[in-house]
């Protein structure tokens, strides 16, 4: 159990997410938040564009259209 938990601690650093505010006025202290990602089709070899949409809780509303966060 030890070693579980000191493995844990010693894990690499995680890569964070990056998108844009779409939408900020509409709900007070919380954010919607686009994240577009690109992959690799699986027949065709092209890269497709996705996209997913988050929202986040901004406490204070200092996020405005437009910001990455």
């Amino acid at each position: 159990m030890a070693e579980a938990a000191q493995q844990n601690k010693t894990r690499g650093h995680r890569r964070g997410v990056v998108g844009i505010v779409t939408s900020a006025n509409k709900t007070p202290k919380t954010l919607r938040v686009a994240v577009q990602y690109r992959v690799k089709h699986p027949k065709y070899c092209k890269y497709v564009r996705h996209r997913t949409v988050v929202h986040a809780h901004d406490e204070k509303s200092e996020a405005r259209l437009g910001d990455r966060v």
